[in-house]
């Protein structure tokens, strides 16, 4: 039971996480440097995700850990086009790649 809540927990915190970037239009956060149309593509893929977490309240460890990286697939390839992957709080990194991201099995531990 408790693993499946950490894996629910990761997939909706990093559906957050990436809405709040892209939400973050200060000069030099990823808000700010992405494309509108790929913007709103990730925006699209959160709504989705969030959603289908409301209404799979109990969903396994398995379909969570499916969604985290269906989401991450369109995520990923958007931020290393815009020369960065990794975000922090403060903002977007210019220069990372892809594989700074975290991934979710490093989010897992």
């Amino acid at each position: 039971r408790r693993v499946h809540g950490d894996a629910r927990n990761s997939l909706e915190s990093y559906a957050y996480q990436m809405r709040n970037l892209m939400d973050d239009t200060t000069e030099g956060t990823a808000g700010a440097r992405i494309e509108d149309s790929d913007k709103e593509t990730i925006k699209a893929a959160v709504k989705e995700t969030l959603e289908w977490l409301d209404t799979n309240q109990t969903p396994s460890k398995e379909e969570c850990d499916e969604k985290y990286h269906a989401l991450e697939q369109i995520v990923q390839p958007i931020f290393a086009k815009y020369g960065g992957g990794h975000q922090q709080a403060e903002g977007f990194h210019p220069g990372g790649g892809a594989e700074d991201m975290p991934s979710h099995d490093e989010l897992q531990k």
